[in-house]
């Protein structure tokens, strides 16, 4: 794999974006690059960058965003009229901790290779990319996502998500990947450009 990649990724995953400094970035490269010369495996190299990474002063420095007691506020929403209709809300949980979405929900079995996933079977590159760390598909409680745009027809979820296997089974959950605080909707190239207004802190793995 391109070292340049490589730290490119993990800068992506465990720095607040484009906060990495360039001679760090050229340590990591060469560190990466070194091992890979000297016979080390892929997963080998990457645990060296991994080990860099986290000696960082970018990485443990908090984007977390201060609260001005000053800063305008936006206006109450006026009271809206009854409609008579049941009552529905979204509950929005912020958990302090982390979780590995990944040993969370899985690709599990029935992926399509096509158009929609770039020729991909999604299964297998979550096999290859994890390694070690990915989930056998018979320790996975399976969720059935037939007829949707999913690119699997069933997922799995960690053994331990009992209750949420359940929930959704009797279709009271749904599992949303790749959501994140917005200011304003963007698409990927306004994103990558930085065309498009977006929030602090984002990317910092320990604010989000």
């Amino acid at each position: 794999a391109d070292a340049a990649a490589v730290v490119d990724e993990l800068e992506l995953l465990l720095i607040p974006s484009g906060r990495l400094a360039e001679s760090n970035r050229e340590v990591i490269e060469h560190a990466y690059a070194n091992a890979l010369a000297g016979g080390s495996t892929e997963q080998e190299a990457l645990s060296v960058a991994l080990q860099l990474v986290a000696t960082l002063g970018e990485f443990h420095t908090s984007a977390a965003n201060m609260l001005d007691m000053e800063a305008p506020r936006q206006p109450a929403e006026p009271e809206q009229e009854f409609q008579g209709r049941e009552y529905k809300a979204v509950v929005v949980l912020y958990l302090s901790g982390g979780a590995d979405s990944y040993n969370m929900l899985v690709p599990h079995s029935g992926c399509d290779v096509g158009a929609a996933t770039s020729g991909v079977d999604v299964r297998a590159q979550y096999e290859d990319i994890r390694g070690q760390f990915a989930l056998p598909t018979d320790e996975l409680l399976p969720i059935e996502a037939s007829g949707s745009a999913q690119p699997c027809s069933t997922f799995g979820l960690h053994e331990e998500m009992e209750t949420v296997q359940a929930l959704y089974e009797d279709g009271d959950a749904a599992m949303i990947a790749n959501i994140g605080n917005l200011v304003e909707t963007m698409t990927s190239d306004e994103f990558n450009d930085r065309t498009g207004r977006r929030p602090s802190g984002i990317f910092a793995h320990n604010t989000q």
